[in-house]
């Protein structure tokens, strides 16, 4: 099959392949533009850090609630009985929240692996922007793959759907520019772009991972494990790491206040996709 890719018996010719690329390279930009304006453009207080931190946890919450495991049911759904769908979507839930405590892990390890040693205050704001980056690069990796099978699947959302991923992704890139900015003294700044420049890439490599991947052996179920299982991923960074470390940095009022208004923005920006 030359330039043409077969899912489901639809063809797709390979302008709409590399639309998919597109689509999530634009993304990736956005995130890394996100990173660069917290990173290199304002100083990160202690409050501005805590709002950042609870606008991140109630982003990440609404998404795992409102769009992945809904979008990991419905896929299941039809794929499923109705008790094997709810089993197998909590079962990818809860992994996916247990698999938070080998990424806290991962991040000490990276950590030790550095010669400097620092206070316990920095020593631990540094472990957060580590994690929290592992988990921003894995919802992109998977995001990449969604985006991608979007598109092929329906072509005429690229447009809307790019400005969708702009406006989510721009905040995700400001988090971690946030949180390396306040490691500053501590980290390169130039390493700190490269990490986040790597981030950022992931969206892409996802999507070339969807290329590569439903040619041979995608199917509809695994595509459904794979959005619950972020989605616990997501809601055990938010309740574990973000949210906390939030109310630690600032006050209730402001730490609270920032959740909600990450959780309706994030709201506003899937509602607004369903009338384009």
């Amino acid at each position: 099959m030359n330039n043409i890719l077969f899912i489901e018996f639809m063809e797709i010719s390979s302008s709409i392949i590399w639309l998919g690329f597109i689509i999530a390279l634009i993304a990736s930009v956005s995130t890394f533009l996100g990173a660069m304006t917290s990173l290199y453009f304002r100083n990160v207080n202690q409050n501005t850090l805590s709002v950042i931190l609870g606008f991140a946890g109630g982003i990440m919450l609404y998404i795992a609630f409102m769009k992945l495991m809904p979008d990991a049911i419905s896929i299941l759904s039809e794929r499923l009985s109705s008790k094997e769908t709810k089993i197998w979507s909590s079962m990818a839930f809860f992994l996916g929240i247990i698999l938070l405590y080998p990424l806290g892990y991962l991040a000490k390890f990276w950590k030790r692996s550095e010669k400097e040693v620092y206070t316990e205050a920095v020593g631990h704001e540094r472990h957060i922007a580590i994690l929290i980056l592992i988990t921003i690069s894995a919802h992109s990796f998977v995001e990449g793959i969604a985006t991608f099978l979007s598109v092929l699947s329906t072509p005429w959302v690229a447009v809307p759907l790019a400005m969708s991923i702009i406006v989510h992704n721009f905040p995700e890139g400001m988090t971690i520019g946030a949180l390396f900015n306040r490691i500053s003294d501590t980290m390169d700044r130039r390493r700190a772009t490269i990490y986040s420049l790597i981030s950022a890439l992931v969206e892409p490599l996802g999507s070339m991972t969807a290329y590569i991947y439903i040619m041979h052996y995608s199917t509809p179920v695994f595509s459904g494990l794979l959005r619950a299982f972020l989605a616990g991923l997501l809601v055990a960074t938010a309740l574990n790491e973000l949210i906390p470390n939030s109310l630690v940095k600032g006050t209730r009022n402001i730490s609270m206040t920032s959740i909600i208004v990450g959780m309706f923005i994030m709201a506003s920006v899937l509602i607004a996709g369903t009338f384009v």
